[in-house]
């Protein structure tokens, strides 16, 4: 599995990977820009309490809960815009590594597009409902992070494999050779959820998963001798 992330990152100066990271970029903070000025606009708009010092806790708080749901939520949103152009990264690593394999089917736009709003829908879904427990593992060093790490792995190990996979395969077979390699793709995804905590590292975070992924799916192809 290593040696995939590894492929991925040597991939990542060429010239496929350079385009579909600027384009991203731009869509990426226009949208994040976007979605920040409406929820501050939202935010100044909260009518005041008789209480000028609770007025003032609360844009603490409401700031604090925008940077904090920012971080929670940056792999959705970098992949949900990054959608539309991650199947021409998996394209790229196809064409590059395995010349000889039959060349995977491109994903209509619609249905990557999708693909990236159920996600999106899941992961802020998830994270919502595990919210209390981020705040209550505060007292319990470390488990706030565990908990992020593996939701958040689960979900990213998931999206990723399927999106590689279904350039190869039925959305049924891949699934169910996602499951048949549960344990594989849930270590990917958990080091890729760690990833993309990390700042600047998570802007490239879903060219350098797309890539690990496609060469992780080829990895269990060879493994079990799948003909796609």
């Amino acid at each position: 599995m290593l040696r995939g992330l590894f492929l991925a990152l040597a991939q990542l100066p060429s010239p496929p990977f350079v385009r579909v990271l600027w384009r991203s970029l731009l869509l990426t903070f226009v949208a994040l820009v976007l979605v920040y000025a409406l929820l501050a606009y939202l935010l100044a708009q909260a009518p005041p309490t008789p209480w000028p010092w609770l007025d003032a806790s609360l844009r603490v708080v409401g700031g604090l809960g925008l940077l904090f749901g920012g971080f929670l939520l940056f792999p959705a949103v970098a992949t949900a815009v990054m959608a539309i152009f991650l199947d021409d990264v998996a394209e790229a690593v196809e064409r590059e590594h395995y010349p000889a394999a039959p060349p995977g089917r491109a994903l209509l736009p619609s249905a990557a597009a999708w693909g990236a709003l159920r996600f999106l829908t899941l992961i802020i879904g998830l994270n919502l409902v595990f919210l209390p427990l981020y705040i209550a593992s505060i007292w319990i060093a470390g488990l706030g992070l565990i908990l992020y790490l593996g939701i958040n792995g689960y979900l990213l190990g998931r999206e990723y494999f399927e999106l590689a996979a279904l350039r190869q395969v039925t959305p049924e077979t891949a699934r169910q050779i996602r499951k048949a390699n549960g344990g594989k793709v849930f270590a990917v995804g958990f080091a890729l959820a760690w990833a993309f905590s990390v700042p600047l590292l998570n802007l490239l975070m879903p060219l350098i998963a797309t890539a690990w992924m496609v060469h992780v799916l080829k990895a269990l192809q060879n493994e079990s001798k799948v003909v796609v």
